[in-house]
């Protein structure tokens, strides 16, 4: 138990005690960091909450009638019900797979499967193979980590511009999302392509 100096009130641990201290008292003597690393789990819960909707496939649609924005979307977690329902959410009408190969261990997400499920739902399947991570940088993660993995996806990407121009080209017609399997984007090598489609002035949402 701690007492709070100022009112004498006990708290069972210091985050109560602070929380209390910067509502009741406003003490300045309050270290920043408490109060970072507070707006910090705040904003990590706010996202975990998002995610899981997200695969529950409980969103809210987003600008409907822009046209200068591209979505992306893993489907790690996911089952193809719920996750079609999010694309028809906000009305993607051409689902990009920048995945380096089709094949998928889940069954709905592989290859003429997969493009069957999203026919079947009104959305149309495009492949850019030529975009997905190579091999040898996919095996390299598993040893030397995120860091280096998006460094070398940084630097094979730069050869692969007539790609992201043909892609550009695409997504500026049709109302669009790009796939890969990781679900959260910070863990794919999508969020390195939908940074150079943001260069480019496209607003990019990660569903």
């Amino acid at each position: 138990m701690i007492r709070c100096e100022h009112c004498g009130r006990w708290f069972y641990n210091r985050v109560g005690l602070k929380v209390h201290q910067s509502k009741i008292h406003k003490d300045n003597e309050i270290l920043p960091d408490f109060m970072t690393a507070l707006k910090i789990m705040k904003e990590r819960h706010a996202k975990i909450k998002r995610i899981k909707d997200s695969i529950a496939g409980n969103v809210e649609p987003y600008k409907l009638d822009s046209t200068n924005i591209v979505f992306t979307i893993g489907y790690e977690k996911r089952n193809i019900k719920n996750f079609i329902k999010v694309l028809k959410i906000n009305k993607i009408k051409l689902l990009v797979d920048i995945r380096a190969n089709g094949f998928s261990h889940k069954r709905d997400f592989s290859n003429s499967i997969f493009v069957k499920n999203l026919k079947e739902a009104g959305i149309d399947y495009l492949a850019i193979r030529e975009l997905g991570s190579p091999k040898e940088l996919r095996e390299g993660l598993k040893k030397y980590g995120y860091k280096w993995f998006f460094d070398k996806y940084r630097d094979y990407i730069k050869g692969k511009m007539d790609e992201i121009d043909k892609l550009e080209k695409i997504i500026s017609k049709r109302r669009s999302c790009l796939m890969c399997f990781e679900l959260y984007p910070e863990h794919c090598h999508r969020s390195i392509v939908s940074e150079k489609l943001q260069e480019r002035g496209y607003e990019v949402v990660h569903l």
